[in-house]
């Protein structure tokens, strides 16, 4: 289950970037979430430049998470819940 934390997002992209950015917090390693983050700023990063930055600033503080595996992740600050 994904929600906002942080972040304020009153858009009706929010179902769909919410569903592209979880490939990214489930990876199973730090390099296949770049890749998922690549294609998700690709996708979204023109039109939501702000999002892309906010992970990007705190890219070194998410990739410790990655190490819970497919355990409940509870990353605060990048704007998700997964359990």
């Amino acid at each position: 289950r994904t929600r906002p934390n942080t972040i304020s997002l009153r858009s009706p992209h929010w179902d769909r970037m919410s569903k592209d950015l979880r490939p990214v917090y489930t990876a199973p390693t730090e390099a296949a979430a770049k890749e998922r983050f690549v294609e998700f700023s690709g996708k979204w990063g023109q039109q939501y430049p702000a999002i892309v930055r906010l992970w990007e600033n705190a890219w070194s503080e998410f990739v410790p998470f990655l190490d819970y595996g497919g355990c409940c992740r509870i990353a605060r600050g990048f704007g998700v819940r997964v359990c």
